[in-house]
This record gives structure tokens, C-alpha cells and sequence, in this order.
């Protein structure tokens, strides 16, 4: 399979295009993430994702959702959605493997046209009282 087939992200559904004013954040992201070796990931507990991670095209709303696994990466799922072409949602998941002791991402981007609002969160995955190293 081509490596272009493989990860997709330059969709059409990619909903961030810069006419529509929205910051490239989503774009800036994929082309980092472009030279790892991600593996799509076709099912999330026993469902299939592939209707939204083929993407969606529909009046009011425009985007996907997309998993991947990769080294030290149980999983790692970016999305994005344009609501009624006025509300920009991203999101990028990265959850660990158990071995490897980094907290899981969260990271969400919303955009309207007069706010931007950016949430980042690591979550610890280990109890810090007991791993005190681990701060």
C-alpha cells in the first residue's frame, strides 16, 4: 500500500482549509506526524470507524475522525469537524502503551470565527503518589 493511501490526511474533508480563515492547526500537526510510522487502526471495540474515517460530507457537517497505532502508541486518533462551516473541532488523542510510562494527550482546538479556544491535557497514567519520580 502507498503511503499516501495509508494515512489520507490530506483529505478532502479536511475541514481547516486557510479561505474559510481557520488556523492550519491540524495540517501543521499531520505534517509531523507524516514521517512516523503510523498504522491505521480499522475497528475500536468490535466497531468499524471506517464510515468516519473515510470521512464525512454532509450539509452541516464536514470532517473525520482517524486511529492509528505506533511505537509506544496503543493509539493515537486525530479528528476534525467543521460545524455548519462556522465551528472548527479538532482533537488529537495519544494514549500509551502500558510499558511506556508517558501520560496520555489530549489535546482539542475549537474555533469559531471571533474565538479560539485550545485545551491541552496530560493525564498520568500511573499513581503519582507512588511513583514520585514520575513528576
Amino acid at each position: 500500500m502507498a503511503e499516501e493511501e495509508r494515512i489520507r490526511f490530506q483529505s478532502e474533508t479536511l475541514p481547516t482549509f486557510t479561505k474559510l480563515g481557520f488556523q492550519p492547526i491540524l495540517e501543521r500537526l499531520c505534517s509531523v506526524l507524516e514521517k512516523q510510522n503510523l498504522q491505521p487502526i480499522d475497528t475500536l471495540q468490535g466497531r468499524s470507524v471506517r464510515p468516519v474515517s473515510e470521512g464525512v460530507d454532509k450539509p452541516f457537517l464536514k470532517g473525520f475522525f482517524k486511529p492509528f497505532k505506533m511505537e509506544k502508541t496503543e493509539k493515537l486518533s486525530l479528528s476534525s469537524f467543521l460545524i455548519v462551516d462556522k465551528i472548527l473541532v479538532a482533537a488529537i488523542t495519544a494514549i500509551p502503551l502500558d510499558e511506556y510510562e508517558l501520560p496520555m494527550l489530549v489535546l482539542e482546538w475549537s474555533e469559531t470565527e471571533k474565538i479560539i479556544i485550545v485545551m491541552v491535557d496530560f493525564i498520568p497514567l500511573v499513581d503519582l503518589v507512588m511513583r514520585e519520580g514520575y513528576h
